[in-house]
């Protein structure tokens, strides 16, 4: 997932949070996949958030890893240019593809745990409902250009096929040389 156990901890305490998702994590993902779309649907008109909520491990020294293979590690995206042995994070062995914004990953979060919070309605607390309220209007102000984010930036779109292009105009005007009548 886009998110990581981890980012939570600056939100909430890992007990809270087990206890809102009742010890379901299917309950949580769920609520994030939900926030990534939401966000997306502010922000993909100027930025690439197909690319900004890639799904990526985070990184394990226990793991080995294969050319190409990307993880996350302190909000980078890395990608492993070598074949990658288990132990300490060597970064000569990898290159960074992106750099997670720590802006986007708390936005998401805030929209998650208001959403969990929702299941129960008469239990949001007004912190979270803030949270989510504030993360709505930067998204807004984002979305418009009063605001910029630490994101990809979405392509230009290209036109497939120049053919169906519509071409505006009309047809010369008719003159008639009134001596080519008498």
């Amino acid at each position: 997932m886009f998110l990581q156990n981890s980012d939570y901890k600056k939100r909430i305490k890992d007990e809270v949070l087990a206890t809102i998702i009742s010890g379901d994590v299917t309950i949580r993902e769920d609520a994030e996949l939900s926030a990534i779309e939401e966000v997306s649907t502010y922000l993909s008109s100027r930025y690439n958030t197909r690319d900004a909520f890639l799904d990526y491990d985070a990184h394990n020294p226990l793991n080995s890893y294969t050319i190409g293979t990307k993880i996350v590690l302190n909000q980078k995206v890395y990608k492993a240019i070598v074949e990658v042995q288990a132990g300490i994070f060597n970064p000569s062995e990898w290159q960074v593809v992106y750099e997670r914004s720590p802006l986007l990953v708390t936005r998401v979060i805030d929209i998650v745990l208001y959403t969990l919070c929702r299941m129960n309605p008469r239990q949001v607390p007004e912190l979270y409902k803030d949270r989510y309220d504030q993360t709505i209007a930067w998204l807004k102000a984002v979305a418009i250009g009063d605001l910029s984010a630490n994101l990809p930036i979405a392509e230009p779109a290209v036109q497939d096929n120049l053919e169906s292009t519509v071409k505006f105009g009309s047809k010369s005007t008719f003159r008639s040389n009134s001596s080519n009548y008498f």
